[in-house]
């Protein structure tokens, strides 16, 4: 199944300091690597972002916000409404061990469904997710309300929570790693 890739770099990045998607990792950013280790399997990469300038040398298909201001819902919509396919990966910047396989997987399971979401010991993981069109309705109704709640949102869509197998929770737990905070980045470095 062809599937486009979303990128979302929207956020204001306040707890780490400095913007999280060009935070450097040796002689790439964490952009860099995201869209390196997914490129390939998913086509078509689109950035979501309010700060176009800053990101038009990588050379990727940019889209703001349609809702500005109103967080990683705001952005999933974004994107979503302007990709060329029914299925995308989302993926936020800030998760520079993101999963070429886990991706797959996911990508799997969404036959009948709106939304398929990777969950590790019970906690939800919307950024690093599959979405397809048919949750655009719902996700702008909430955008509207502004009932911004990821988890709230994927109750009122059709989505399959997939819970990861024992044997590839270590990779999992890698791949949905996210950095929030400066202690955070330094333990990405030191992993990378």
């Amino acid at each position: 199944m062809k599937a486009g890739l979303i990128i979302l770099t929207g956020g204001k990045s306040s707890r780490m300091g400095q913007n999280k998607a060009l935070l450097p990792f040796g002689q790439q950013t964490g952009l860099e690597i995201i869209v390196n280790q997914l490129v390939g399997s998913f086509l078509d990469p689109i950035l979501v972002t309010n700060e176009p300038d800053i990101y038009k040398p990588y050379g990727l298909k940019l889209v703001r916000d349609n809702y500005p201001g109103l967080g990683p819902l705001a952005g999933i919509e974004a994107g979503l409404k302007s990709s060329s396919y029914d299925w995308n990966l989302v993926v936020a910047c800030d998760m520079p061990f993101v999963s070429r396989a886990l991706a797959k997987i996911l990508l799997s399971y969404g036959e009948g469904y709106d939304a398929v979401v990777p969950t590790m010991k019970g906690t939800p993981h919307p950024l690093f997710a599959v979405y397809n069109k048919t949750a655009l309705p719902v996700m702008r109704r909430n955008l509207e309300e502004r009932s911004l709640r990821m988890i709230f949102v994927l109750s009122q869509l059709n989505t399959f929570f997939f819970e990861g197998e024992p044997s590839t929770n270590h990779e999992w737990e890698s791949a949905l790693f996210n950095m929030n905070h400066p202690y955070e980045y330094e333990e990405a470095k030191r992993k990378l």
